[in-house]
């Protein structure tokens, strides 16, 4: 009745719920389940008359609710399997249950051996819903129906799309072809501890420069007097050439801000009197972002998904096949949680890469996505550069004439808006992709880069045919890049190889050069650090291919002296990196990053498409 006579003008029932709904799960349901177990009497279910009651009434509670949610589901379109798991799930007993019960049981309706069978069946049909809804719909069987509805493979599982194919030979053309291209839509996860660098680094990316001078304008009174006698094409004549060609933008930047969805009350009724249209209309971030997309004449869109906690990959990875995205950017959190609230009182970014649910949402968005992945490690890219103070640092104030006297300054806007791109090429279909991002990204004519080939010698006399092809299809991608530079890109772009010597005990010093590198690269550039960018692939092909202690110890055939993965994470191993931080960014990824290897550069991880 509480709920039918509470208003809900203005959010006052969930504010309610919000006030009440602690009290009520962590003291009253306790209570009141403690009383209905109180009324169950098992010991009234002494003979084999009452047993086959209770089994009778268990089986045609389960019947009956399977097999009118299966027949509701499969009337509604869908296929047999789903319908049972809908009816199986409709068989799931709960609170309402027992209150009925309890009331039944009060009014002597019900004998305390009839409540006792009903109870026993509701704990029953409650206890058996999940292993059988595990066992009728499994992650498989889920990908496969989504797959088969997409068209892209029969119910047998054979593929009918050759795009698809990963075995097929048109499948490596139009994979190439897709990486290829150049990115022109671009999806990016929003969050409000990364805006300053998201945004610069779409202004970077789409822009191309930066923004056109606002034309002068003219009273609408005056042009309609001066136009009288202008023609269309004369009047489009005598529209600024920035006017012109404002509808025409090389990229489409599609933003998705994420909110959880909890167990409790309170923020399921949110959702469920809230809509989806309403929360992307109204989301400030959102806002803010759409007018970025004016003000640097980039096509944006963006929405609101609500959704728990565990499925932010999951829908992050379907927006992206929706948006049939070329480039998923996923900033990572400056706190290393997945809650985007600054907790100033932490030590600063201490557990920014420890293990925990947000490295293994990273992961698990590299692991299933098929489209081109970047995870941005944000050092202040496009940043104020603000000194912040030390941790435990006292602040004293003063008290004065004026309480509200405050030593904030204003500042000027910086005078060096450049920035300045490190790459290390290894090979690699990462590093083919992030080369040809990093190419994108010059022909802002306020970016320079360097690309370094990292030449690694092998020292094997006979070194494996197959490596070897590797290698040299991998230096032809880079010379036939290197010459295909337009002629305006050649002042701000600068290719350079550097010889490294490779042995399975050798991967330090391989990521010590590779750091050496970007560092006195770095350090000759004339922008300030917070314009600095290090471009690195995730699965660089130097850094993935076994070592020869390995293959001695399996009996193969040397390989070349390049250090494994697992070599190389342990040469790097650092206590800043957790676990799952060291599989999301890779060997490359946590030399750069590393606070304790002095790389003073934001780091874009890419991972080309799979």
């Amino acid at each position: 009745m509480i709920g039918l006579i509470c208003p809900h003008d203005g959010g006052f029932a969930i504010k309610l719920t919000e006030k009440i709904e602690d009290v009520i799960g962590a003291l009253f349901l306790p209570l009141y389940f403690a009383l209905s177990g109180l009324n169950t009497n098992i010991g009234l279910l002494d003979s084999g008359t009452v047993w086959g009651y209770v089994f009778g009434v268990i089986f045609i509670a389960l019947i009956a609710k399977v097999t009118g949610g299966m027949v509701a589901s499969r009337l509604n379109g869908l296929l047999w399997r789903e319908s049972l798991t809908i009816g199986v799930l409709m068989s799931c007993k709960g609170l309402v249950e027992l209150i009925v019960l309890n009331i039944g049981l009060q009014a002597k309706i019900l004998s305390p051996r009839t409540f006792t069978i009903f109870v026993v069946m509701a704990l029953v049909t409650t206890f058996v819903t999940t292993p059988v809804v595990s066992y009728l719909y499994p992650p498989s069987y889920q990908i496969k129906v989504e797959r088969w509805r997409r068209g892209e493979i029969d119910w047998e599982g054979n593929v009918l799309d050759s795009e698809h194919d990963p075995h097929s030979g048109a499948d490596s053309i139009s994979r190439q072809k897709s990486q290829g291209a150049s990115v022109r839509k671009l999806m990016i996860y929003l969050r409000l501890d990364s805006l300053p660098s998201l945004f610069t680094f779409v202004s970077l990316l789409g822009a191309g420069d930066r923004p056109d001078p606002v034309a002068s304008r003219t009273h609408h009174a005056h042009t309609n007097n001066n136009n009288d006698g202008e023609d269309g094409e004369e009047a489009e004549g005598r529209r600024p050439e920035s006017a012109r060609r404002a509808n025409i933008r090389p990229i489409e930047v599609h933003a998705v801000r994420l909110v959880e969805l909890t167990d409790r009350d309170s923020s399921v009724m949110k959702v469920s009197e809230v809509q989806d249209s309403n929360y992307s209309f109204s989301d400030p971030i959102l806002n803010a972002f759409r007018t970025f997309g004016q003000l640097y004449k980039v096509a944006v869109s963006g929405g609101v998904v609500i959704a728990p906690e565990h499925a932010y990959a999951e829908t992050l990875v379907n927006k992206a096949r929706d948006c049939a995205s070329d480039l998923v950017l996923v900033p990572w959190s400056e706190t290393g949680g997945m809650s985007e609230r600054q907790i100033p009182l932490l030590d600063d970014k201490s557990e920014k890469f420890s293990t925990g649910p947000h490295s293994s949402f990273i992961f698990n968005i590299l692991k299933n996505s098929r489209s081109n992945v970047g995870i941005f490690i944000n050092k202040g890219f496009g940043g104020a550069g603000l000194a912040r103070p030390k941790p435990g640092e006292i602040s004293r104030t003063f008290s004065g004439h004026n309480t509200y006297r405050t030593n904030d300054l204003a500042m000027s806007p910086s005078p060096d808006r450049g920035h300045h791109i490190f790459m290390p090429y290894f090979g690699g279909p990462d590093d083919h992709f992030a080369l040809r991002l990093v190419l994108q990204l010059a022909n802002n004519s306020s970016i320079t880069a360097t690309i370094a080939y990292m030449n690694v010698i092998n020292n094997a006399p006979t070194p494996p045919q197959q490596q070897q092809q590797e290698k040299d299809a991998d230096e032809t991608f880079y010379r036939s890049i290197r010459d295909s530079v337009p002629p305006e890109l050649r002042p701000r772009v600068v290719f350079q190889t550097v010889d490294c010597a490779s042995s399975s005990a050798s991967c330090n010093a391989l990521l010590a050069t590779t750091r050496e590198t970007a560092a006195q690269d770095l350090a000759q550039s004339t922008s300030s650090s917070n314009g600095n960018l290090v471009v690195v692939g995730r699965n660089s092909l130097a850094m993935n291919t076994p070592a020869p202690a390995a293959a001695a110890a399996t009996g193969s055939p040397s390989v070349a002296p390049r250090p494994s993965s697992s070599s190389a994470a342990s040469a790097s191993a650092s206590p800043e990196f957790g676990h799952e931080a060291k599989k999301a960014i890779g060997v490359l990824g946590e030399a750069m990053a590393g606070k304790a290897y002095g790389i003073d550069a934001s780091v874009l991880i890419v991972q080309a498409s799979h």
